[in-house]
């Protein structure tokens, strides 16, 4: 099938690409890329990275008690999720995640690869699901199915979420916006 550009490729094709960027065609079964784009270069091929922003308002006044609730959503389904914030706020996570959900076990560790969720200060190159607690921190440059930005109340981090946005649908990703209340 070819697109608007005629170089074969097309939204609904099976289709996936090599670490140069070179789009390689059927690589194999249940690898289905939804969306491509090029934008510089018309062969290469991106996965859609679906971005969530999680504001919270009402009773959600905490982003660690969010946070350990998407988890525990998340988890066991998803068993690739790194938390991205500063070391004191990983530190209190550390501590709520081995308390709560009660008769739950979320196994975890602070900068342990090994765990199926990491509490980093710093994105990893990959993750299923990346939880992001610092909206200062710059765009991952990694590869994510999935990335949630916790907004917390108040207005103090709001400028820097609002860049995140938008940097973030200049991106190409998909962007979903929920308010918590």
């Amino acid at each position: 099938m070819a697109d608007d550009q005629g170089n074969g490729l097309s939204p609904d094709a099976d289709c996936g690409f090599t670490e140069s960027g070179l789009p390689i065609e059927n690589p194999g079964p249940g690898i289905v890329f939804r969306s491509y784009t090029s934008v510089h270069h018309p062969r290469l091929v991106k996965a859609l990275m679906r971005i969530d922003f999680y504001e919270m308002s009402g009773r959600f006044t905490d982003p660690l008690e969010v946070v350990g609730v998407l988890i525990g959503k998340a988890f066991p389904a998803t068993r690739d999720i790194a938390v991205v914030g500063g070391r004191a706020l990983l530190a209190e996570l550390d501590q709520r995640l081995w308390d709560k959900p009660a008769g739950r076990f979320l196994p975890h560790g602070i900068d342990d690869d090994r765990a199926p969720i990491r509490l980093v200060s710093r994105p990893p190159a990959h993750a299923a699901l990346l939880i992001n607690l610092d909206a200062g921190e710059p765009l991952p440059g990694g590869r994510y199915e999935r990335v949630l930005e916790i907004v917390p109340p108040g207005e103090d981090a709001r400028p820097q979420l609002r860049q995140r946005w938008r940097d973030w649908s200049r991106t190409g990703a998909e962007l979903h916006h929920h308010v918590l209340k």
